[in-house]
């Protein structure tokens, strides 16, 4: 707090106003991240592994076609930035290795990094690549579109759950104090979709393939 207000010059009220607000978008951030592992997680055909299931979040229950008739184990995290550094390479060798320690079983297992908002607006499905680590083929990440489709079987899955989910929220929202949300008990609905937009690509990459 003291280092923030020294480099931004910020006295320290101002300074614990922000940081108060960089919580609050922390909280959100991991909040909606669960959101996408019980939606994702409660599939029919998909289970979720809670809050402390280990490795992954979600797995199917059997061969997915998408994933060329492999068992998937899916770890889903809100940006494509969570997780970096060591523990992105900590994350990738215990996910390689639970992959591999479940080929065992009649059915091949794929694992799957979903990113659910991407770096840029683009789809992909690609090989997991970590610095200081080889690519492999059954250890890939993709993008939050793909990823429902994968699950769902639907190419529009994650854009038909950001239509109505806006709605939702101002519903839930609106049941709360002003004192609970900060400066507003209400959504702008139209303007929360637009900026949804924004963070989605539009398409899934199995669309072509599929």
């Amino acid at each position: 707090m003291a280092v923030y207000s020294v480099f931004t010059d910020t006295d320290i009220e101002d300074t614990l106003h922000v940081l108060k607000y960089v919580n609050t978008v922390k909280s959100i951030q991991n909040a909606v991240g669960n959101f996408h592992q019980q939606v994702l997680g409660n599939v029919e055909g998909w289970l979720d592994s809670g809050a402390t299931g280990g490795v992954f979040d979600i797995q199917s229950k059997g061969p997915v076609t998408a994933a060329g008739n492999r068992i998937v184990f899916m770890e889903v995290k809100m940006r494509w930035n969570t997780i970096t550094g060591s523990v992105e390479k900590n994350k990738h060798d215990e996910f390689l290795y639970a992959v591999k320690s479940n080929w065992g079983n009649q059915y091949p297992t794929v694992g799957y990094l979903a990113q659910i908002v991407p770096k840029k607006q683009t789809t992909y499905d690609q090989p997991w690549k970590v610095s200081g680590r080889e690519a492999n083929e059954i250890l890939r990440v993709i993008d939050g579109t793909t990823a429902y489709h994968l699950v769902t079987g639907r190419s529009n899955a994650l854009e038909e759950l950001m239509e109505v989910l806006p709605f939702a929220l101002n519903e839930v929202i609106s049941r709360k104090s002003t004192d609970q949300v900060g400066q507003s008990n209400n959504f702008d609905v139209r303007r929360l979709k637009e900026c949804v937009k924004l963070a989605y690509s539009a398409s899934s990459a199995f669309a072509k393939t599929l």
